[in-house]
């Protein structure tokens, strides 16, 4: 049996924005799921940089074999039922392995253990089917409002 590549999740800085990251978050496969879409390297960058600086938000690159693959961001969020988490991922390359899936456990761990949340969601496009199954595969409650949310309780 061949063991799958481990996934480390690395806070993203300025250096990781290459022109190879601009260009697969530039595929039509990739932009057609994202909100935010910088058009430019410099652009990017600013987004990059802004996400950093950002004191509620947690925005990792997915490095396998020390390659950027994807992104994965968390937000910290209190409302009136307390401290909740929402994820959002990003495969870029290597779709399809299950990285995604690592990804959101690891990340899910985190926003539980130093955010000290109740619960994590992810908003998630109804139409990524993908996206929907790594976060069933990372034990997520699918839920279909208008968007589908994913929900994990601690």
């Amino acid at each position: 049996m061949k063991r799958r590549a481990r996934v480390v999740l690395r806070e993203l800085g300025k250096s990781d924005v290459t022109a190879r990251y601009h260009r697969w978050l530039r595929q039509p496969e990739v932009r057609r799921w994202i909100r935010t879409k910088p058009t430019t390297l410099t652009g990017l960058k600013r987004y990059v940089s802004a996400q950093r600086r950002n004191p509620h938000v947690k925005f990792w690159g997915i490095f396998v074999g020390g390659r950027h693959i994807g992104n994965i961001k968390a937000e910290h969020q209190r409302g009136v039922e307390g401290h909740a988490a929402v994820l959002g991922l990003l495969i870029g390359s290597n779709r399809g392995k299950g990285y995604g899936t690592q990804a959101i456990r690891l990340a899910t761990a985190w926003c539980f253990r130093h955010w000290k949340v109740g619960r994590v969601d992810a908003g998630i496009h109804p139409a990524n089917w993908a996206s929907i199954r790594s976060f069933e595969k990372a034990g997520f409650t699918i839920l279909y409002p208008e968007r589908v949310w994913a929900t994990r309780d601690q």
